[in-house]
């Protein structure tokens, strides 16, 4: 064996739902290339785009076309209908089933690597001696995720190219507020908001804040617009999708305000971040302040259907046009009483907090 050989490790192929590649998978990677298989030559394999995920690998291989042309209902690490048709989507749907597919994906991979190359599937159900866990997905589709304890997880940055790309559509001046109108068909079509309310909600912003231009960020098939946005508004849905993260996170750095349903892209605007307006069912609230690992200015509103005024009151107050609604509604991170108004004494602002909404 060649005395500067170095073993190869390929993480993926990543196949899950966007969130959970954020906030389970990509951070647990970097600990990994950073400490176990530091002196290794390291792959990441995810969908087309996601490298700004994985700065710490020496190769990413999106995954290939011909496997993404079916309709994929990602769910955790897995998909919906991953094998003879379960686990079954929320709303029943005929998708041929994804892991005989992608077996053959990997089978390609393997003609291309060393045959030593050691494989980390983020489904396949193993216990981390290390860690003293069970990672994966077990025989009853249960997912077993690390704790972020386990994972590095910092501010997710663009990179130079995204940054570059989105000069060539705006400019760095502009003064943007993203929006990101989740859509699912099959998985969680319930925490959809109306596409509706979002043409109203941006018709107001349009009007009342014209010194703002608004972005609207999603992927194809899993966003509200993506045959057409607003009038005015950036098509950040339908760009290069080799680059679409990459310009993703360059907006969001560039942004003054990200709104959305809940959704994995209002958590990649926190994870990027950047001030976020969301909502959703209540019993959620505990949830989205843990996916918030940033502790980014945070609002997020206990409705599945808020309305336009509610919403538009706390983009007025979060971007700093009016002083604090006092809504019994609200829900905030503390993060935003450490950061704005005074870092000294949380404390106090935290006891005033509950005063105020007696939570």
């Amino acid at each position: 064996m060649e005395e500067n050989y170095k073993k190869t490790v390929f993480f993926g192929p990543f196949v899950g739902e966007f969130g959970w590649e954020l906030l389970f998978w990509h951070g647990w990677v970097k600990r990994l290339c950073r400490t176990r298989y530091k002196d290794c030559y390291k792959i990441a394999c995810s969908f087309p785009g996601r490298y700004p995920f994985y700065p710490e690998v020496d190769a990413f291989w999106p995954l290939p076309d011909e496997f993404l042309k079916f309709p994929i209902s990602s769910r955790n690490y897995i998909t919906d209908y991953w094998n003879k048709g379960k686990p079954e989507a929320t709303v029943p749907a005929n998708l041929p089933d994804v892991w005989p597919r992608l077996k053959r994906v990997i089978a390609d991979f393997q003609k291309k690597l060393p045959k030593d190359t050691e494989f980390i599937h983020p489904w396949t159900y193993r216990y981390d001696k290390e860690d003293k866990r069970h990672y994966g997905v077990d025989k009853k589709y249960t997912p077993y995720a690390p704790p972020y304890s386990k994972q590095i997880l910092v501010k997710i940055q663009p990179t130079q190219k995204g940054r570059e790309t989105l000069k060539k559509i705006v400019s760095p001046e502009e003064k943007l507020i993203v929006i990101f109108p989740r859509k699912r068909n099959f998985r969680r079509p319930d925490k959809n908001w109306k596409k509706e309310s979002y043409q109203l909600l941006i018709n107001r912003i349009q009007k009342k804040l014209p010194g703002y231009k608004i972005a609207i960020l999603g992927e194809p098939g899993g966003a509200f617009f993506e045959e057409g946005v607003p009038k005015n508004c950036l098509d950040l849905i339908n760009v290069n999708p080799y680059q679409r993260m990459d310009i993703h996170l360059a907006a969001v750095s560039q942004a003054k305000l990200a709104v959305g349903g809940q959704s994995g892209g209002v958590s990649f605007a926190m994870a990027g971040g950047a001030k976020t307006i969301t909502w959703g069912n209540a019993v959620f609230e505990r949830v989205i302040a843990k996916e918030n690992y940033l502790n980014s200015p945070l609002i997020f509103l206990p409705l599945s259907d808020p309305s336009i005024d509610l919403i538009f009151k706390y983009i007025n107050w979060f971007i700093g046009i009016n002083s604090m609604p006092l809504d019994n509604l609200l829900r905030i991170s503390k993060i935003i009483f450490y950061r704005i108004f005074n870092p000294r004494y949380p404390h106090l602002f935290r006891l005033r907090l509950k005063q105020i909404f007696k939570i």
